[in-house]
């Protein structure tokens, strides 16, 4: 019964620092996710705003694929940064990947820094997304422990 009683403790505080990690991961996702906006706005304003918008995004012909991917690996999601897989068919190497595939040539050739900021900023967001999720993952697992651990200590109480 005492060890069953440590064993909450120890998660109870495990489920407590966990809820402030989450608490952090969630504020710096906000943060990022607004320096992102932020800096949108930024670039609409100095570019006007139809030269930044949907108009630009490509349509029909063009395929467009995702830059990351989320995977499940080991009980944890991560983060994978992919390449089309025509773009490995380029002779001119790192560099000309990343204009292939870089989203903000959509938007031309010279584009505010503020786009680019706006673009690390939701690549941060995204990565600090991911990171929140895990933290929600793990909270999951120690709560469920806990309520198995509560169950096991009940069962030993009504016994004795």
């Amino acid at each position: 019964m005492d060890a069953v009683c440590r064993q909450l403790d120890v998660l109870a505080v495990e489920v407590l620092e966990l809820m402030q990690e989450q608490l952090r991961v969630k504020a710096q996702l906000s943060e990022a996710m607004k320096d992102g906006c932020l800096n949108l706005a930024k670039a609409r304003y100095i570019s006007g705003n139809t030269s930044i918008s949907t108009l630009q995004l490509p349509c029909g012909e063009q395929d467009v694929s995702a830059q990351a991917k989320v995977s499940l690996q080991d009980g944890q999601l991560q983060l994978v940064r992919t390449v089309p897989a025509d773009i490995g068919q380029l002779d001119g190497g790192a560099e000309e990947v990343e204009r292939a595939v870089d989203p903000l040539q959509w938007f031309g050739v010279l584009v505010p820094r503020n786009l680019r900021q706006a673009q690390s900023s939701f690549r941060g967001a995204l990565e600090w997304a991911v990171d929140a999720a895990n933290v929600q993952l793990r909270l999951h697992r120690c709560q469920d422990q806990y309520q198995q651990l509560l169950k096991v200590k009940l069962e030993l109480a009504s016994a004795q």
